[in-house]
């Protein structure tokens, strides 16, 4: 084991030259046997038939359209059309002024306000200047019992005699009950009354009222020293 120590590891020449041609025969083998695999496989490879690719041209694009004439302004578009405008109806033929109404006479017009001898609301024998709702012997303005008459209230008249009305029979008929009349009375300057209004209760109280009324006697009503006439209202009561 220890022979080659300290001896020299220098190999002879003919040693050398075989090794280095036996390594060059192996590498010479290795190299041929993968040439020659290498054209077997390459002539496996043409040996399979070839696969057949067609290839089409498209169709070519279109050519661009020519330049506009004039150089290379941008080509004019056209404006849409205005919408014909709707017929319109013509304006009609002007009218001619209606000719104005002549105004009445006096005459006729006091005419048209009325007729003669009653307006609406009047009664029998009214006269021009009387009013709506008037009475027989009533003035413009007036009051109950015409002029000179002065208007007080009852308790400023004192009863001399009174006269009760009877209950009427067609009440009792008629099964009302507690009825209040109102008596509007005119007295003359004897405090004897010469009219009177009945309201406030059924027309079946109105005539009874009116005819226990007017046998009433006053005491005159006395102005300014002297008996004048005098309207008041004074109230009625029946009892069933």
């Amino acid at each position: 084991m220890f022979d080659t120590v300290g001896k020299s590891r220098k190999r002879p020449v003919g040693q050398e030259l075989a090794s280095w041609a036996l390594s060059l025969s192996m590498w010479g083998g290795a190299l041929g046997g993968m040439i020659v695999a290498g054209r077997q496989v390459a002539e496996q490879i043409i040996e399979e038939e070839p696969v057949e690719v067609v290839f089409f041209d498209g169709a070519p694009p279109p050519p661009p359209p020519p330049p506009p004439a004039g150089g290379g302004s941008k080509p004019k578009t056209e404006k849409p059309k205005d919408p014909d405008p709707e017929p319109q109806e013509p304006d009609p033929e002007p009218q001619p002024d209606p000719e104005p109404t002549p105004e009445p006479e006096p005459e006729e017009a006091a005419a048209d306000a009325g007729q003669v001898g009653g307006v609406e609301g009047g009664v029998e024998g009214g006269v021009v200047g009387g009013v709506v709702g008037g009475e027989i012997g009533g003035v413009l303005g007036g009051q109950l019992g015409g002029t000179g008459t002065i208007a007080i209230h009852h308790s400023q008249v004192k009863v001399k005699r009174r006269v009760d009305p009877s209950y009427p029979e067609a009440a009792r008929l008629l099964k009302l009950e507690k009825e209040t009349c109102k008596a509007k009375l005119i007295i003359d300057e004897k405090g004897k009354p010469t009219e009177a209004e009945i309201t406030g209760c059924s027309a079946v109280f109105h005539d009874g009222s009116r005819d226990a009324v007017l046998q009433w006697r006053f005491y005159p009503y006395i102005d300014n020293g002297r008996p004048v006439k005098a309207t008041f209202t004074v109230a009625l009561t029946y009892l069933p």
